[in-house]
């Protein structure tokens, strides 16, 4: 009885086994799509029958467009690596990033008591720093302390505006005190035009 010829595989054999490895490995993110996968397949199967049927007991030939998928193959496999790479970095600087788009109930609070954006500022980043409350960072002496002297420039520069000198146009009536009242009839008449 003669032995078994055995069967060297095919670069589609290959592919095929790495392929299924790298779908266990990989996310849904990938670039390739699956129908062009399973388009390549079919080819691939094809290919490979009719590559049996030529030489069974050959060693394996490989077709440029086994080449050409072998290489893609590669490729692709190298790009998913970086991006695996890039990934948890990428991760890690959406945790960094602060949004604060929003409005706490504490500062909604505070904006209700009068209190500008800036203080509200200056409070959180006081809380922040002291490690307490934003309510406990307004009543505290550095906040006080900033807000007093804030309080006090206010001041300072709306003295500094001076008195208004009105609006600047004046009109004369030719009315003044101490006229008698012939006087005045007179000026009346000549204003009205009588």
């Amino acid at each position: 009885m003669p032995t078994p010829i055995k069967k060297h595989p095919t670069m589609a054999d290959i592919e095929n086994k790495e392929l299924l490895d790298s779908e266990n490995e990989t996310d849904t993110d990938t670039e390739t799509s699956d129908e062009e996968m399973e388009k390549s397949l079919a080819q691939d199967e094809g290919q490979e029958e009719e590559a049996e049927d030529k030489s069974e007991d050959e060693s394996p030939k490989f077709t440029e467009h086994e080449k050409k998928i072998f290489a893609r193959m590669k490729k692709a496999e190298a790009e998913l690596k970086a991006l695996k790479a890039q990934k948890p970095a990428i991760k890690k600087i959406k945790n960094n990033v602060e949004t604060t788009d929003y409005i706490t109930r504490e500062e909604a609070v505070l904006l209700a008591k009068g209190f500008e954006d800036e203080d509200i500022e200056v409070a959180k980043s006081l809380a922040k720093g002291f490690n307490i409350p934003l309510n406990q960072a307004v009543k505290h002496d550095v906040f006080t302390a900033y807000k007093t002297k804030k309080d006090n420039e206010a001041k300072k520069q709306k003295a500094n505006l001076g008195a208004s000198k009105g609006s600047g146009s004046k009109t004369e009536t030719g009315v003044k005190p101490g006229m008698t009242e012939e006087e005045h009839k007179a000026l009346w008449k000549k204003q009205v035009g009588r």
